[in-house]
Parts: structure tokens; sequence; C-alpha cells
């Protein structure tokens, strides 16, 4: 799913400038519009992640702000030091 890996990308650049990378995220939330776009979903995050994966809690809503979006994400990273 390309809106999925768009975010994560604009996170991943988030995070580089903060001198950390994808490994630092411990916790994403998935806002989803679809049981099918969670499971898309699922794909695409092994593209970013390594194991051990971080924990992933999947929202089902109604809509999203921006028409056409059927995804947004919210992560949390530990960065070092």
């Amino acid at each position: 799913m390309e809106q999925t890996r768009v975010i994560f990308r604009k996170i991943e650049r988030l995070l580089k400038a903060a001198g950390g990378g994808m490994e630092h995220i411990v916790q994403t939330t998935d806002y989803i519009t679809t049981t099918e776009n969670y499971r898309r979903t699922a794909d695409v995050r092994r593209e970013f992640f390594k194991r051990p994966y971080p924990t992933a809690t999947g929202v089902i809503v109604h809509g999203r702000l921006r028409p056409g979006a059927v995804i947004e994400i919210s992560a949390v990273a530990v960065l070092p030091g």
C-alpha cells in the first residue's frame, strides 16, 4: 500500500535528521478505514522493520481528514543517548 510507504519514508527521514533510524521505533498506531487496509499495511511494515518488530495497534476509523487518505500512522521512537 503506497500511502503506508510514503508515511514510513517520511518517518524515516525525520528519524535520520534526529540521529536515529527505524530500528528506534518502539510502537506504532495505524488509523485505517478498513480491515483490508490493515492487512495490506502489515506487508509494508516488514519492508521497513526487522525483528524484533515494534508493537503495533490498528484502529479502524470512519474516515480521514484528507480526501483519498486511507491511513495515518503515529510512531513512538526511543533514540540513543
